[in-house]
């Protein structure tokens, strides 16, 4: 596990495609991720047939409006690979 935010970009926008705007801290993680910053290893054990999963908060990262539907997509860099996901789809109420 080299570390959710600096090697994962995570793109959030509105229903219309325009960008949701970034906090100071969606900032510096977006620079993270272009500076090409990676931190330490971090080795987690698993039993057989168990998953990990994390759940990130994007609040502290975009200025999130209620009432809204978004579009999100996560484009993971390994090396100079870059694999976006598909893109999801959300409201909040």
């Amino acid at each position: 596990n080299a570390g959710f935010w600096p090697n994962h970009r995570v793109d959030l926008f509105f229903d219309d495609d325009t960008s949701v705007p970034r906090t100071e801290a969606g900032h510096q993680a977006l620079l993270a991720f272009l500076s090409g910053e990676r931190r330490k290893t971090v080795t987690q054990t698993l039993e057989p047939g168990a998953t990990l999963v994390e759940e990130h908060d994007l609040l502290p990262l975009f200025k999130i409006p209620a009432h809204r539907s978004y579009k999100i997509r996560i484009t993971y860099k390994e090396s100079e690979v870059m694999l976006p996901s598909n893109v999801a789809r959300f409201s909040v109420r």
